[in-house]
């Protein structure tokens, strides 16, 4: 009797260890991030019931907590659900560039976004934010953003180009900011160059004209 005590203590002691860790792979560990989302709670319960737009300084901040949180988090499989702070359940991922096939090839669905940006382990990307642009009255955001592509294991660079994303943001049911669409541009290199440096299947390129 004792035993078998001891043995349910035990399964009760590794199910909340275990729920504790998945629990911390879901949360931020980026200071930023954290500030981001700690203050843009307050200021919406302030606001009462009728949450209203965030300033043009509070969605630039947001959104450079966002870019942190991508390069920490959202390629990795145990941590990419840490990015649904910024992303909304119904996102979707526009892309303009030839190898991911043209806009016609949206990518709709959170977790459906997920798995591209987390099926590529070998090789992985870091940005460096040169410029956010902002209308906070139409809720759209563009970044200027360097990428550098990195081979995994080495960290060999296989590319550097430039970005310009455009995020179509909204506020959700509890008037949190939410990144509802990327309209994804990038810098043009040829399609074999790029095909080389980002891990995309062949049969997603686009036709050519």
């Amino acid at each position: 009797m004792a035993v078998r005590i001891l043995l349910l203590a035990a399964i009760a002691a590794f199910t909340s260890i275990n729920s504790a860790l998945t629990a911390q792979e879901h949360q931020s560990m980026n200071p930023l991030a954290k500030n981001a989302i700690s203050e843009g709670s307050e200021s919406r319960r302030r606001l009462g019931d009728e949450p209203m737009k965030p300033t043009h300084e509070e969605i630039v901040k947001w959104m450079i907590a966002y870019f942190a949180e991508y390069n920490a988090s959202a390629q990795n499989a145990k941590t990419v659900h840490r990015m649904d702070t910024y992303f909304a359940p119904d996102f979707t991922f526009i892309p303009y560039m030839y190898i991911f096939g043209g806009p016609q090839n949206a990518i709709a669905g959170r977790e459906a976004f997920y798995t591209m940006l987390t099926n590529h382990p070998a090789d992985y990307e870091k940005f460096i934010v040169h410029d956010v642009f902002v209308d906070e009255t139409r809720l759209v955001a563009v970044a200027f953003l360097e990428a550098t592509i990195f081979e995994t294991g080495t960290n060999r660079v296989k590319v550097k180009k430039n970005y310009l994303p455009l995020y179509e943001l909204k506020l959700d049911a509890k008037g949190a900011l939410k990144i509802a669409t990327i309209r994804f541009f990038w810098e043009a290199l040829p399609p074999e160059v790029d095909g080389a440096a980002y891990t995309v299947d062949k049969s997603k390129w686009g036709n050519r004209r």
